[in-house]
């Protein structure tokens, strides 16, 4: 897992099968923000519920300011800014 200059926690495709090996719910691991590693396709043959990852954009936050992702956060009440759901 690694972090952004923002504080947030981008997880790879191996950091998300350690959280499933640990035993956590499937359920935990929506919304988590993961990086270019992560292959929803074959994550779909082998889950029973994929869940919703969001897809960081590592390009689009590099171009971002301090004082846009805060106000990205305030105005969309969350903190994923450059981002897409996959």
């Amino acid at each position: 897992m690694k972090t952004d200059k923002f504080g947030q926690m981008i997880f790879g495709e191996q950091d998300v099968v350690n959280l499933c090996l640990q035993g956590h719910d499937i359920t935990v691991l929506n919304h988590l923000l993961v990086d270019s590693t992560v292959d929803l396709e074959t994550a779909a043959h082998i889950l029973d519920n994929v869940p919703t990852f969001i897809k960081y954009d590592e390009m689009a936050q590099d171009r971002l300011t301090i004082e846009d992702f805060d106000h990205r956060c305030q105005s969309t009440g969350h903190c994923f800014a450059c981002v897409e759901s996959m």
